[in-house]
């Protein structure tokens, strides 16, 4: 299994990706959301919320830091199963077709929480 780096996902004050397997097929590691971000005083109320968007950017950007996406890309299929609170999250993104799509999983409280696809 391979060292996991975390993501800062809000604000996008990342750090590299290391630790990446072997396989370079593969990343997997720790996106943070950080809890003391102001947006979750408004999303929602007593109750924080990860909005969707933002793990779809976190997504991105660690594809992005791989070099697997370079420009323009699409999404397909993404489903959250479950709320994502703030805090860390794991998340795995799989190279799939010589790269023509990116299988994402997001594990939130040891639940898969989102799934979803990215295609450049």
């Amino acid at each position: 299994m391979p060292k996991c780096e975390v993501i800062f996902a809000r604000g996008l004050s990342l750090k590299s990706i290391e630790g990446l397997s072997d396989n370079d097929k593969v990343i997997e590691g720790i996106f943070f959301f950080d809890p003391k971000d102001n947006i979750y005083k408004d999303h929602f109320p007593g109750y924080p919320v990860v909005p969707g968007s933002l793990i779809v950017h976190a997504f991105v950007t660690a594809a992005k830091r791989q070099g697997w996406i370079y420009g323009g890309w699409s999404l397909e299929d993404f489903r959250f199963t479950y709320f994502v609170s703030p805090g860390k999250c794991q998340f795995r993104i799989r190279s799939y077709d010589d790269g023509n799509f990116f299988e994402c999983e997001l594990r939130s409280e040891g639940k898969l929480s989102a799934t979803g696809r990215l295609r450049p």
